[in-house]
């Protein structure tokens, strides 16, 4: 049976690997069928949306994420962001916390020491429960999603 599980474990990763490789082209599409619909005044929009939400995430790991590091852990946070790294790159390109899992575990018993019983249980927690950036992003949207109506996009024009 873990046989079987591993197997199918190794199909779907090369069916998400094929998929991440597709999804840029996929969403270059989509953006150009977007703008073409509804203008240039799309992409600006949605470049501010995209700045104010990399400018929230980039203090919430500066300010918040460094201070439990430094304060709860006692390590530098130059030294654990350099540590996670490969988890904090594969976190960046997925934006998906179950993606990211398996290299999470990699990292925080290769880099950080952590053993793999607690590691195999802490990890699959987190990454359900703390979606710290998921929060903000939500938030950001309920900010800007107000002046944009779903009845106006619908009808092609946008508002100016």
């Amino acid at each position: 049976m873990v046989d079987v599980l591993e197997a199918l474990n190794a199909v779907v990763t090369a069916i998400i690997h094929f998929a991440m490789l597709l999804a840029p082209f996929g969403v270059a599409a989509l953006i150009f069928t977007v703008s073409s619909r509804f203008g240039f005044d799309l992409l600006l929009a949605i470049a501010a949306f995209v700045v104010t939400v990399l400018i929230a995430l980039l203090a919430h790991v500066l300010i918040t994420l460094s201070s439990v590091v430094r304060f709860m852990i006692g390590m530098s946070p130059i030294l654990f962001f350099s540590r996670i790294r490969a988890a904090l790159i594969t976190a960046f390109s997925t934006s998906s916390s179950n993606a990211t899992l398996p290299t999470a575990m990699d990292v925080a018993q290769e880099q950080l020491g952590v053993p793999q019983r607690i590691a195999g249980f802490v990890l699959p927690l987190g990454s359900t429960m703390c979606m710290n950036g998921t929060a903000i992003f939500e938030g950001i949207t309920v900010i800007f999603l107000p002046r944009y109506s779903v009845s106006t996009s619908l009808s092609g024009k946008w508002p100016r």
